[in-house]
C-alpha cells in the first residue's frame, strides 16, 4: 500500500506568504501533470515522508489534490527539507461505492436521529 499525500488545497491553507502561496497553487494542478515530470514538495510535506514516515528514495507514493485527480510517484530526492516526486501515472479515482445500501432505522431522539442521518449520509447510505 503507498503512503497517501495531499498536494495543493490543505498546503495552500498553510502557506504563509504569497510566494509559498502561488508555488502551491503551481503544484496543486496535479491533472496537467505528465507521467516523468518531477512534482516539489514544501518542507513541511518532505518532513512528513521523510521523517515520521521514513521514506527513502524511490518509495512509492500515492499524491492527491483533494479534487479528484491522484497519480502515483516515487520520491526521486529524499531530503527532509525538499522532497522531489517523480510521477509515474495518473490513476483513475472512482470513489462512488458500487453498493446500494439502504438503511433501515427505528425513529429516536431529536439529536440522535440528526447524528444517525449525518453519519448514514458520510458513510455513503443510498437509501434510509
Amino acid at each position: 500500500m503507498r503512503p497517501r499525500m495531499l498536494i495543493g488545497a490543505a498546503a495552500g491553507a498553510a502557506a504563509a506568504d504569497a510566494a509559498a502561496a502561488d508555488a502551491v497553487a503551481a503544484r496543486s494542478d496535479l491533472g496537467s501533470m505528465l507521467p516523468g515530470n518531477t512534482l516539489r514538495l514544501d518542507a513541511r510535506q518532505s518532513h512528513h515522508l521523510v521523517r515520521v514516515l521514513r521514506l527513502g528514495a524511490g518509495a512509492p507514493v500515492e499524491c492527491f489534490d483533494g479534487h479528484g485527480t491522484r497519480i502515483h510517484a516515487h520520491i526521486e530526492t529524499a531530503d527532509a527539507k525538499a522532497c522531489v516526486l517523480r510521477i509515474d501515472e495518473h490513476v483513475a479515482s472512482d470513489t462512488e461505492s458500487p453498493l446500494q445500501i439502504t438503511l433501515a432505522q427505528c425513529v429516536s431522539g431529536a439529536d440522535r436521529m440528526d447524528w444517525t442521518i449525518e453519519k448514514a449520509v458520510e458513510l455513503g447510505v443510498h437509501a434510509i
